[in-house]
This record gives structure tokens, sequence and C-alpha cells, in this order.
């Protein structure tokens, strides 16, 4: 697996005569040896696990008769965390089988065996869900699966029903049974810290779907009556969530930490090279010609909605907008605004004439400009070697 000789070094330093203790109720044992395994809570063993998981993975990979979904150029078939793996098949008739009989060859080398009974299959098309492959020895759920927390509904309109009503349901109850307990206010501050926003904030980071304002609105009608011991609140919310610097107590606002956890993707979209996550990739295959690392500087935005499909690309522009306007402000043009392939700019300006200076190095209009002022067609064509005869594209 061409691991180096230091990292095996340091495994082997980290294991030389590794011993225990166990505490129990305030008395520690006596050490002993550890003859196998890691010790609990050490981040060797979730890595030594990628490792030995690996090759199972390379073995779907490069098996001729497993497909996976091809979108554009790229094919996907796995994704690995520790020892959940998800696989995306097409001719199941086929890939499945195969599947099996590579999953027995590497329990027999490895000693790991999958529970292949526990093992779901969730069928995305209708003739997959009214042809099902019985013969095999996986659990077949056509509605849903739980994949790392997670309701993933073969509908994606259901995802919200099934992942945020049930989790809204459960903390009002929980909050409801915790309103009449001798907590102070900061007590209860810090218990919706602690309790609450997890819970929600890890939904905020894996789903990229929208979310309807009246959940904010019952969250927060449950944790001001969590609060105020369901009394009428004494302070607005919108006071409490503000820093001790202005009179608040940092009450999580469930919205911003919404806003925030979408706009990471607008982060993860300037990343243009090879080693992005393959849902940018897949992400970028919808929106030719325009590319995912521009969009957030195309103005007017709204113009640009029309033009994608794509419901989790739209959902995070709708949010940079709404968060632009609430910030600095939407502007006409951005430096990072994109010269080639942008769908705003006129049809006379893009054909040609634009691919042409975004091979010379004109890429975003911030190279038409050198400390606020935009460059005259004379130092144009001298810094980027660009021919007279476009001189008049140049004025348009």
């Amino acid at each position: 697996m061409n691991i180096g000789p230091k990292y095996v070094g340091l495994i082997r330093l980290l294991y030389k005569c590794p011993v225990a203790q166990i505490l129990t109720n305030g008395n520690i044992s006596s050490q002993f040896s550890l003859s196998r395994g890691t010790r609990q809570g050490c981040p060797v063993s979730p890595l030594l696990f990628s490792l030995a998981i690996e090759p199972l993975a390379e073995a779907f990979r490069s098996h001729p008769s497993i497909h996976g979904v091809r979108i554009g150029g790229r094919e996907h078939l796995v994704s690995l965390y520790a020892d959940d793996i998800l696989l995306y098949l097409t001719k199941p008739e086929i890939s499945l089988r195969t599947l099996v009989d590579i999953l027995k060859e590497y329990g027999t080398f490895s000693g790991y065996k999958i529970n292949l009974s526990k093992s779901i299959i969730m069928p995305f098309n209708r003739a997959a869900m009214q042809n099902p492959i019985l013969d095999q020895p996986f659990s077949w759920k056509p509605q849903k699966m739980t994949y790392l927390g997670l309701q993933i509904p073969s509908e994606i309109t259901k995802t919200y029903q099934l992942n945020y009503t049930p989790l809204l349901k459960k903390v009002g109850e929980e909050l409801d049974r915790w309103r009449d307990l001798p907590i102070s206010l900061i007590g209860r501050v810090n218990c919706v810290k602690m309790n609450i926003l997890p819970k929600f904030l890890y939904l905020f980071q894996t789903l990229p779907f929208p979310i309807p304002k009246v959940l904010f609105k019952q969250l927060n009608r449950k944790v001001s009556s969590f609060l105020w011991k369901g009394k009428p609140p004494r302070v607005k919310l919108s006071t409490l969530c503000k820093p001790y610097s202005e009179g608040g107590l940092t009450l999580p606002d469930f919205q911003l930490y919404y806003w925030a956890s979408q706009l990471k993707a607008v982060w993860v979209w300037q990343d243009t090279t090879t080693s992005s996550p393959s849902w940018r990739q897949i992400e970028e295959e919808c929106l030719t010609p325009a590319t995912l690392a521009s969009i957030p500087y195309i103005s007017p935005p709204k113009a640009l909605l029309g033009l994608i499909n794509n419901p989790f690309i739209k959902n995070t522009l709708n949010i940079w907008i709404e968060v632009c306007k609430q910030t600095e402000g939407l502007k006409s043009i951005y430096e990072q605004t994109p010269f080639y392939n942008n769908p705003i700019l006129p049809k006379a300006l893009r054909d040609g004439i634009t691919f042409s200076w975004f091979n010379k190095g004109i890429k975003t209009f911030g190279n038409l400009y050198r400390e606020g002022e935009l460059l005259s067609f004379q130092q144009l064509a001298s810094h980027f070697q660009i021919p007279q005869t476009h001189f008049f594209k140049y004025l348009q």
C-alpha cells in the first residue's frame, strides 16, 4: 500500500509494550498489557481501520463487473466513513452478485465480516422499485434508509419531513421536560448551546436543503418558553443572541448557524483542483457553461437562478443572496466576477472574444482594473498581448 517507514515506525512506537488501567468509581486497577487492539479513543484506531478497509474499496473500484453512477467524465461508486460503506450502483443484476463475492472473499482474508442481512438496498428509479432483486442477502428498502443518523428518502422532497420534523418534535419534548428545573437563565442558555444546537447543526451541515422560515419560528418559540419557564419573555430573543459586549448572552441564532453551514459550500466551490470533493465535481457538471467558482460573483444573481436546475446549488445561491443583502449588499460587479462563460454578459461579447481574452490571462473583471481604475485598451493590449482588432469589443 506504499506506506512509508516513518508512518510504520510511529505506529510501532505508540504500541511498543502498551499497558492500560481501568478507572472504576475512583479506583484505578493495576496495569495490564494490551495484547491486541488499540487503546479506547486512540486516533490510531480509525486510521488503521481506514488502511484496512481501503483494499475492499479498491476491489470495488477496479472490478469491471461493478458499475457505478457515471456523471460527466467520472464514475462515482463508493463512499467510506469509518465502517459505514455506501455504494452507488447501476446494472444491479450484475453488480450485486459480484459485490457479494468480493465481500465474502475480503472477509476470508481479513477476518472482517459484513452482516449482509443488515445491509440495505434502496432503489432510486421506478424500474428498480418494480423489479426487486430478492435473491440477494440484503434488506430491500424502497422508501428510505438511515445513513450516519440521517434519513435518506428515495424522493428528495421528503428529506425535510423525515429529518427536521421529528427532531423539532423531540427537542420540543425535551425542553418541556426541562422547563421547570431550577436552572438560571445563563444555565438555560448554555443548555441550548450544548444540547439543542449540536443536533440541528449536524443537519445544517449535512443536508443541503432549504428550510422553511416557520421551522426557525417554531424552534425560537420553544427555546423562549424554556428560557422563561413558560412565562412571557422579559428580553427579546434577538437581544439574547447578541454578544456579552452588546448586552446579550450569546444565545445561538439558529438561522445564522444554518446560513453559515450552507455557505461553506461556496468556499468549496472555489477549489478547482482535482482533489476537491466528489459532490463538488457533480455540481460542476450541472452548471455548463458557468462554473461553481464564478456563480457567487455573477450579478444580478437572481437572473442566474432561472438557469440552474440543481436544487442544492440553487439553495446555496439563495442563501448567498440573502446574506449579501444583510451585510455589504449585492454589487453589480465583483473583482472575482468571471469574464469567460458568464451567462449574464451579452452574447456578442461571449462569442469568441471572451475566450480569447481568457486564454491571454483576463479571467475576471478584476483583471481589467488596476488600483480601482479601468485600464485603457492600450494598457490591456500591452499587458495581455491583445490584438488591436479587439478595440471595438473593448468599447462594448
